[in-house]
């Protein structure tokens, strides 16, 4: 329970009289506390068929209560099963209806047939958050029409390190590089994650960007006062431009960088 004391201020172009504060008046409220999970109420799409190579915009709508929706999240099932995620990369936005919505765009190699919306996520601003999960039964379809698929995960070729693993001292970062390929729509995207030895993930790494040799690299990073030990490059996940997605667990070992090799 909070009180706020509020007192009555009366101006004048030469003089300002404040009323004493007995005089004032005592207001009390309760902040109400917001445990409720938003709810999503709708998905919906600007078009039920798509060509694969254009773009498709898949609107979510969301509600709460109390403390308003902060973000909406959703994923997509492909025809053969493969789950991907656009809105990672997608940013969603909201319209002049207040509907969540993202932009996906399919590749000239995407796969064929019925894509659905497998499953969506919804946070409040006092983070609160609702998963809806719709499986292959899911109501929310939409067409892609595709005369040049593309159904292959892009490859892992290699893993290397800017420095020898051990030693390293914490607080201390240093590169990776990853080497992927994709026979056909190309590489899209390549991520890492970082476990310590207690076996924690630690790092999460955005889309890595590619240098001039066509290899993708990143800083990994260690935590101050982290515990010493092994770290490791727990996953790689690879999307093509097909958005066939796959997460390499464990990731390989890498190998010490050759000092003969440009860094960054």
């Amino acid at each position: 329970m909070k009180k706020i004391l509020t007192s009555l201020a009366i101006a004048s172009a030469l003089s300002l009289t404040v009323v004493p504060a007995s005089y004032a008046d005592v207001v009390s409220y309760e902040t109400p506390e917001d445990t409720t999970s938003p709810s999503i109420t709708a998905i919906e799409f600007n078009q039920s068929t798509v060509n694969a190579g254009d773009t498709i915009r898949i609107y979510l709508t969301a509600t709460d209560d109390l403390s308003g929706v902060l973000d909406v999240s959703f994923a997509l099932r492909s025809p053969s099963g493969q789950i991907v995620t656009p809105t990672h990369e997608n940013p969603v936005q909201q319209d002049a209806q207040g509907r969540f919505y993202a932009d996906v765009p399919f590749s000239p190699y995407a796969e064929g047939g019925t894509w659905n919306v497998v499953q969506a996520v919804a946070v409040d601003n006092n983070f609160n958050a609702q998963e809806y999960l719709y499986g292959t039964n899911s109501p929310y379809t939409f067409q892609v029409l595709s005369s040049t698929p593309d159904t292959t995960f892009a490859t892992l070729v290699g893993v290397e390190l800017s420095k020898t693993v051990v030693p390293v001292t914490l607080e201390e970062s240093f590169l990776i590089y990853i080497d992927a390929t994709d026979n056909l729509s190309g590489v899209k995207s390549v991520r890492f994650t970082v476990n310590d030895p207690n076996g924690n993930t630690i790092q999460w790494s955005g889309t890595l960007q590619q240098d001039e040799a066509g290899r993708y690299f990143g800083y990994v990073g260690f935590p101050p006062g982290g515990p010493t030990g092994t770290y490791t490059i727990s996953t790689i996940t690879i999307q093509d431009n097909a958005l066939n997605e796959h997460e390499y667990q464990p990731a390989p070992t890498p190998s010490p960088r050759s000092p003969s090799k440009t860094t960054h």
